[in-house]
């Protein structure tokens, strides 16, 4: 697997991986044979994605549809392709495969495929692959009030507020001062409480002590230290009691990058891409061949998650729904009725409702997460959700949703022109099996087997294959994907573009089950 490293935002330079230059027939000497300066026309066009994973993983790649279990991942015509062809039939020129992968083989053996074009077909050919966020990123950007005091008598007085000139009351008590720390942003006592830290560091809520970091914030600290001289009242003259403040103030700058905090193939990109893409100009003439490959996981703490980018419950905007999760047992729950139904009835994948979603729109193109920036409440990203420490600002919602900067939920191919225009577009989605594939492969266009009960094979409902046998290798699915990961609820009813939304299982009212830290952890997830 290649060394794993993080991509620059702000880097815009487009990487060109081959230089096609074109040589003058003048220049060249009488003896050579010059190459042809005409673009020949292939007999017939194609933009291609194949499976070129060894034979004994057994993967399968087609087509997404009905009657597309065995259909090549690809555009081919006789006639050509141009922008004006792509914009005009996105049906045949802007399309979805599946790649179907066992769950243990692709988290072992990892797996690669061929991007492919015949010549003069595409000027450039654009990848831009899947990629996910595993911690929350954000910007703890503040002012946080530190008071210390000489004197415990001074509890409760008032001469904080009067020797600073700052409110510090809050809504769980009296006590005044002490060693503590309270956010100066949150003007509302009932939003906030004071607290102490080990190391101010933890103020950078997006940098992680176990991982990455991904905090952009700057934070000023206002120091007020309190010392309290009681007097001498029998002195001549007597000398009154008196309070003095010393102020001071510095900048602590969290110091992390949003990408940090990026994972799944993309991270393995070079810096100086693009908009995530990597970009290769073809030559004239000759066909078009790159191969991607990707190691496998095993051993690396993460799970299949880092490579199998299907979402189940994001597949299609028809499939009626309330939750994928059971509270009682916290498991999922068993599908049944409507949903079960429309499941093994439905064979129609539409990449749009998972590509608005990971933009943060409804399918209307409105915003679908409205409650952002200043406007979250102050425990909106606390570990407990009950917090009311500090306010910070989140830039995830969800793994798939960067709401500063979105990441790609597919594996996407790109026909480009000389302009940057489209001619094709190819969406590559992986899918982890949890059982051998189906011996009627037409349950591989299913947008899920969940219906077949003990007989599913995708989305195995069944817990163990031995009956009251609690070994945890005799599971049915022994490694979570996303839909395990992140139970959704849909709002019930007939789709509606500026009603319907999406959100993982969480609270009835916003922010739902989004910013929920537990549902961007990308371990190994082995059931057990």
């Amino acid at each position: 697997m290649k060394k794993v490293t993080k991509l620059s935002y702000l880097a815009m330079t487009i990487l060109l991986v081959s230089c096609n230059e074109k040589v003058s027939p003048e220049l060249l000497q009488s003896n050579n044979t010059a190459p042809t300066t005409v673009a020949v026309p292939p007999e017939e066009y194609y933009f291609s994605v194949t499976n070129s994973s060894p034979v004994m993983q057994g993967y399968k790649l087609h087509k997404t549809g009905p009657g597309n279990k065995s259909a090549p991942c690809e555009v081919r015509n006789t006639t050509g392709m141009s922008n004006e062809i792509f914009a005009g039939d996105q049906t045949a020129n802007d399309i979805t495969c599946f790649f179907e992968a066992e769950e243990l083989t692709l988290l072992h053996g990892g797996f690669s495929f061929d991007i492919g074009a015949s010549k003069n077909t595409c000027d450039y050919v654009g990848y831009s692959p899947f990629g996910f966020y595993d911690r929350i990123p954000g910007d703890s950007t503040a002012t946080y009030n530190y008071v210390s005091c000489s004197d415990i008598s001074m509890t409760g007085t008032g001469i904080v507020a009067s020797e600073t000139g700052i409110n510090t009351s809050n809504d769980n008590g009296s006590a005044e001062c002490f060693d503590y720390f309270i956010d100066g942003s949150i003007t509302n006592p009932l939003d906030r409480e004071r607290f102490k830290l080990a190391d101010e560091q933890e103020l950078c809520r997006f940098n992680y002590e176990d991982g990455p970091s991904c905090d952009i914030g700057e934070i000023t600290i206002n120091e007020f230290a309190i010392t309290y001289e009681a007097g001498d009242p029998s002195a001549i003259p007597p000398v009154l009691p008196d309070w003095k403040t010393t102020r001071s103030s510095r900048v602590i700058k969290c110091g992390g990058k949003i990408p940090n905090c990026v994972s799944g193939p993309v991270a393995e990109m070079k810096p100086g891409v693009s908009k995530f893409t990597e970009i290769t100009n073809t030559n004239l003439n000759e066909e078009f061949k790159k191969t991607e490959s990707y190691g496998g996981l095993q051993g690396k703490n993460y799970s299949v998650k880092s490579y199998s980018n299907y979402r189940r419950d994001l597949a299609s905007k028809n499939i009626d729904f309330m939750n994928s999760f059971s509270f009682a047992t916290g498991l999922p729950a068993a599908y049944t009725g409507i949903w079960s139904t429309s499941f093994v009835l439905n064979r129609v994948f539409e990449p749009q409702l998972m590509d608005f979603y990971s933009y943060n729109k409804k399918l209307d193109g409105t915003t679908l997460i409205t409650s952002t920036g200043s406007t979250l409440t102050p425990d909106i990203v606390t570990a407990s959700f009950t917090d009311k420490r500090f306010r910070a600002i989140p830039y995830a919602a969800d793994p798939f949703i960067g709401l500063a900067a979105p990441v790609n939920p597919f594996y996407t191919f790109y026909c480009f022109d000389d302009a940057f225009d489209v001619k094709a577009r190819i969406r590559m989605v992986v899918r982890e099996w949890d059982r051998i594939f189906p011996i009627d492969s037409s349950d591989l266009e299913l947008l899920s087997d969940l219906g077949k009960g003990q007989f599913a094979r995708m989305d195995s409902t069944v817990s163990y294959e031995v009956p009251g046998d609690t070994d945890q290798w005799l599971l049915m699915n022994d490694i979570y994907d996303w839909d395990d990961h992140i139970p959704m609820e849909r709002t019930p009813g007939v789709f509606n573009a500026s009603t319907t939304m999406w959100h993982p299982v969480g609270t009835t009212t916003f922010p739902f089950g989004f910013f929920n830290p537990v549902y961007f952890t990308n371990g190994l997830d082995v059931q057990d």
